[in-house]
């Protein structure tokens, strides 16, 4: 018998240790998740965490949210330890700053929110979702406006139809290369010259004699 699949009504935000940095705005987006369980009482806002309490990370969070978040929140304001896939499985939004669970969720067809309520920047990480359509503020987080990328967007950051897919013909191309016989190795780098002998002759390549000898031309055209 399948198995019926839960239906996908679920907000989900996806933690970050690092991003944003500072305990205000990571209590301003938890006051946004409250406020989002409050206006649907019938719908999970599911905080999903990196980690249990004293587990190891790579990375330490700062001011978890399970910190941050009242202790009496809505009974539908609720917390999620398992793999960001299975928390996908029952959303109908996702919502982020700059999570690459944005591009699982995207993959998916699960609509997004990346937040640029406290602005977009490298240090943010949110630079990426310039020109996708995804940027938004709390208050359509609040409103549960989530959306889909534009597709210029999508073809631009590997989304593109498999058709266009070349790459994997060029590393096949490389592979059947290599076994054709070893690449030239090189040995040493001289000033203006990559010197590369071939496997078990000691000899420069063709292609570093002519390096060499363009880097003296160079230099003997300088001096004049």
């Amino acid at each position: 018998m399948t198995p019926v699949r839960p239906p996908a009504t679920d907000i989900v935000f996806a933690a970050q240790a690092l991003v944003p940095a500072t305990r205000a705005e990571r209590a301003e987006i938890a006051a946004t998740l409250v406020r989002a369980a409050q206006a649907e009482p019938g719908r999970r806002v599911v905080v999903k965490l990196r980690s249990r309490p004293g587990e190891s990370e790579t990375h330490l969070e700062r001011e978890p949210y399970q910190d941050l978040l009242p202790h009496r929140r809505p009974q539908n304001l609720v917390y999620s330890y398992e793999p960001m896939a299975t928390a996908l499985e029952t959303a109908a939004g996702l919502v982020t700053v700059s999570s690459t669970a944005a591009i699982e969720a995207t993959a998916l067809g699960v609509p997004v929110i990346a937040l640029d309520s406290f602005g977009v920047s490298k240090s943010l990480l949110n630079t990426v979702f310039v020109g996708s359509g995804l940027l938004g503020g709390r208050s359509e987080v609040v409103a549960g406006r989530f959306r889909h990328p534009h597709p210029d967007w999508l073809r631009d950051n590997y989304f593109h139809p498999e058709a266009e897919s070349t790459w994997w013909e060029r590393v096949e191309r490389l592979v059947a290369l290599r076994r054709s016989g070893p690449f030239p190795r090189a040995v040493w780098r001289l000033p203006g010259a990559v010197r590369c002998t071939r496997p078990g002759t000691g000899r420069a390549s063709s292609v570093a004699r002519t390096a060499r000898c363009g880097a003296r031309r160079r230099s003997r055209s300088e001096r004049r």
